[in-house]
């Protein structure tokens, strides 16, 4: 996901990037493959164009979370989400209170 990024960037020309990977588990080696790198290009701290990177699904939650910029959520009052796995902005913030807890 990290190279596809950089392919997205043409070459410092683009204004942002957004990959959106599915995967069924993270059982199975390309799955689980695929939610590192996902993981990874969300947490590069200076990337040279900014992106979005998320995982649909349950399963992709955590990189909901993870992701620092521009995460796409929704709010508790709407009749749905508009995509598999979204989170309230509000769930988010949680997810990363908890997280610096458990640092």
């Amino acid at each position: 996901a990290v190279n596809l990024y950089l392919q997205c960037g043409i070459q410092g020309r683009a204004h942002g990037t957004k990959v959106v990977l599915s995967i069924l588990s993270n059982e199975d080696n390309d799955d689980a493959l695929a939610y590192e790198a996902s993981l990874a290009a969300a947490r590069l701290q200076d990337p040279e164009v900014p992106n979005i990177s998320l995982i649909l699904g349950e399963i992709g939650s955590y990189s909901r979370i993870l992701n620092p910029r521009f995460t796409p959520v929704t709010h508790e009052c709407l009749p749905s989400v508009a995509a598999p796995g979204q989170l309230t902005a509000a769930e988010i913030m949680a997810g990363e209170l908890l997280m610096k807890e458990l640092a």
